[in-house]
């Protein structure tokens, strides 16, 4: 991914029906980069609910955002203009309204006869239901209606039926036109599907992961989740993680913070975090895994918070 290809478009979406559009109809299209779509607006409403949060396509450069931009405003309309649902007041783009006409027409052109706009509108076979969508865009508004899944994209389909990826969004697909099913390559291990074990919820590669955890409000890490998925790791943000391919969930060895017990009250802690964090609800709201670590080894005290300490494999 190039350094430049730090954009992305979103939309925000109506929970409840009105005059100006159903629910699940977009109110307002939005081109940004960081959190730019999270943070507050001074001329639409930020939604509360991060699920009417709908990331479009990410990783893109500048231009070809301010391009889907345009694309999609001309797509949906403004109210203001009484040509469709959104609260936009200007048609997108650099510059916003000050766009000549005739600029707008030429990137929207420019997209439309892009090789992204054409492979998303190629029609679509999902190979484990049989089901046969006209697009890869309607392939993956089914994905997220019928799994409440906001973040699903055509590009992860796309993918999919090219061969990039074995799933998307837990089925196999392939292009309607194409004779046989496409051959997966293996790639890096950051491009693996993975699955929240406590969720169920089921990602494409962990940079998908990475933007679920976003659209709830939490910050995440593609390396530390392949380190849960390997056993290196117990949790991160929060969740266990396994790669999709996997059987069962991984069997964890952690030598880093392996399972703690204390010997006075022969509780047994998963790590020495948690271990921390029942010392803090018993009176030591400063406890740290390090001050237990070096207790446990020795290394200038032999009790931590008014407690002896043992790894459980010692």
């Amino acid at each position: 991914m190039s350094s430049n290809s730090i954009y992305y478009v979103y939309m925000y979406v109506r929970a409840k029906d009105s005059i100006n559009g159903k629910p699940g109809t977009p109110y307002y299209i939005g081109k940004g980069k960081k959190k730019r779509a999270w943070n507050k607006h001074d001329n639409v409403r930020t939604p509360k609910d991060p699920h009417r949060i709908i990331i479009v396509k990410s990783n893109l450069s500048e231009r070809k955002a301010f391009s889907l931009e345009i694309l999609l405003i001309s797509i949906f309309g403004r109210l203001d203009l009484k040509t469709g649902c959104l609260r936009n007041r200007t048609d997108g783009g650099p510059g916003a309204s000050k766009i000549p006409d005739d600029m707008i027409n030429y990137k929207i052109t420019k997209f439309q006869d892009s090789d992204y706009a054409k492979r998303i509108s190629k029609p679509v076979t999902c190979i484990d239901t049989g089901m046969k969508f006209d697009s890869c865009a309607s392939a993956a508004k089914w994905i997220r209606e019928k799994f409440d899944n906001p973040i699903a994209k055509a590009s992860n389909i796309t993918n999919c039926a090219k061969g990039k990826q074995s799933h998307a969004f837990g089925y196999k697909w392939m292009f309607t036109e194409a004779e046989s099913p496409p051959v997966y390559k293996k790639k890096s291990p950051m491009q693996k599907s993975v699955i929240c074990v406590d969720t169920e919820q089921w990602f494409d590669t962990t940079t998908d992961a990475i933007e679920w955890l976003k659209s709830i409000g939490k910050t995440g890490i593609q390396g530390e989740i392949l380190k849960v998925c390997k056993g290196n790791s117990i949790t991160h943000a929060g969740y266990k993680w396994m790669y999709a391919d996997a059987k069962e969930p991984p069997n964890r060895k952690d030598k880093k913070n392996p399972i703690v017990m204390c010997i006075e009250t022969n509780e047994i802690f998963e790590n020495a975090h948690f271990a921390a964090d029942w010392c803090k609800l018993n009176g030591h709201p400063h406890a740290k895994l390090v001050v237990i670590h070096s207790a446990i080894r020795g290394n200038r005290q032999k009790t931590a918070y008014g407690y002896h300490w043992k790894f459980l494999d010692q």
